[in-house]
């Protein structure tokens, strides 16, 4: 029927042989690892899965972008909030509804920064409670933000 040289059979062999490899290790990577291979209609497809979950997997990062405090105090409803990121004290009271008006707003800063995991007090006027500065100095220090007052004022450091 068909006539081949030596070195066309050769050739035609090491074709088959590559055929059947590809194939076996086609139907391998899809048992052993669930690699998938996809034709060129279905990547489009694919692709838009795949933006699809990179704006889901954003949307979780703009989860973490949240931050819980806790307001007592002389607010209207102390309680557990979710506040974004980078939210001030005042938008912690405003979250609790405001503050009383009984409440010391004078003894706060108003504009600090909020930390999660971190109480905000709003003080009686005449408690004889701690100041907002000392319940401050309680905490941690930032030591992006801090002063050099605030750093000095660790120990084990000295003037810098």
């Amino acid at each position: 029927m068909f006539s081949f040289s030596p070195r066309e059979q050769k050739i035609l062999l090491i074709f088959a042989v590559l055929l059947i490899a590809g194939f076996f290790l086609r139907s391998g990577l899809q048992e052993t690892w669930g690699i998938e291979f996809i034709s060129r209609d279905q990547h489009v497809t694919e692709e838009g899965n795949l933006l699809q979950n990179e704006s889901e997997s954003r949307s979780g990062a703009e989860k973490q972008l949240e931050i819980v405090v806790h307001v007592a105090g002389a607010v209207k409803a102390p309680g557990v909030y979710t506040l974004e990121e980078g939210a001030r004290y005042y938008q912690a009271v405003e979250k609790a509804g405001g503050a009383l008006p009984e409440a010391d707003l004078d003894r706060i800063n108003l504009a600090r920064p909020l930390v999660d995991g971190e109480q905000v007090y709003i003080p009686f006027t005449g408690d004889e409670g701690p100041s907002a500065a000392a319940l401050e100095s309680e905490g941690k220090i930032n030591l992006n933000s801090a002063s050099i007052l605030e750093l000095q004022s660790l120990p084990g450091i000295g003037e810098v």
